[in-house]
């Protein structure tokens, strides 16, 4: 009689465990399929603050990045302000030379008399302008001229054109390489104020006494805001 309770209680004890493993054993992994993850509580999500600039105060004037130039000996004060170069949705023939012989060259794009160009440009926040920079060859008919002018028209939106009468003197040479260096006018800018926000301009030459002109558009660099680290 013991040996038979002894014999039932050992059956009994290999079910229930055989039911208990097969209670807590996990499903067998396929490929392919992701496993799930438990869910975590959102009180226990953490993001961290990010970066963000500082606003400028009412009144602050946001000012430019000024480059230093320490080579240039004749300058009162070496420093300029610092530009990124604006291209035209217009592809233009262009030269690629440097008004030294010492300096790296860099493009200038040609444009014609009553060739009309256009560019995006952005006013950012505020505090922003356009820099046209304008100079042509000297040679051909103006060669034995003490200066020559043109009229520079510009139409900023939707707003009227707007007129200025350069006048362009004698300059340096635009040194080219594997070329002659091209005596060329001392370069003149102009600088058209942005208000805030994308525009569309459209900049002409009339009345160009030159074959060509040499055009540079640039918008300065603004000084960056202060960055506020949250904690």
């Amino acid at each position: 009689m013991r040996k038979l309770v002894a014999m039932t209680l050992a059956a009994a004890l290999l079910v229930t465990a055989a039911f208990s493993a097969a209670q807590t054993k996990p499903a067998p992994w396929k490929p392919g399929v992701s496993i799930p993850v438990p869910a975590t509580p959102a009180e226990t999500l953490y993001t961290a603050p990010r970066d963000v600039p500082m606003p400028f105060s009412p009144g602050v004037t946001r000012s430019l990045d000024l480059e230093y130039q320490p080579a240039v000996p004749d300058s009162i004060l070496p420093l300029v302000p610092l530009y990124r170069e604006v291209m035209t949705d217009e592809v233009l023939s262009a030269y690629e030379g440097a008004l030294r012989q010492d300096l790296p060259t860099r493009t200038y794009p040609v444009v014609l008399n009553n060739q009309a160009v256009h560019a995006k440009v952005d006013g950012q926040n505020g505090q922003s302008h356009l820099a046209i920079m304008l100079m042509v060859p000297w040679f051909g008919d103006i060669l034995p001229l003490p200066s020559t002018q043109a009229t520079l028209v510009v139409k900023l939106d939707d707003a009227e054109e707007t007129k200025w009468k350069l006048q362009f003197a004698p300059g340096p040479n635009l040194y080219i390489p594997t070329q002659r260096p091209l005596p060329v006018s001392n370069p003149t800018m102009l600088v058209l104020p942005l208000t805030a926000g994308p525009h569309k301009v459209k900049i002409q030459l009339k009345d160009l006494k030159a074959q060509y002109a040499f055009l540079m558009l640039g918008e300065p660099v603004l000084t960056p805001p202060a960055i506020a680290h949250p904690r």
